[in-house]
């Protein structure tokens, strides 16, 4: 069985923290209510059609 570490309460702290800012960044990022894009643009053209 492996060994169990006691991990500084600051590198647990550190790592609670990310996984909040990693949730809450996917929550963002998920909401249907957010553009595409701030400015559209008309994308880029494709030299095999020119």
């Amino acid at each position: 069985m492996a060994e169990a570490f006691d991990f500084p309460d600051d590198l647990c702290e550190a790592q609670l923290q990310l996984h909040q800012a990693r949730a809450g960044l996917r929550a963002f990022l998920s909401d249907p209510a957010l553009p595409w894009s701030v400015e559209p643009h008309d994308g880029w053209a494709d030299p095999q059609d020119a």
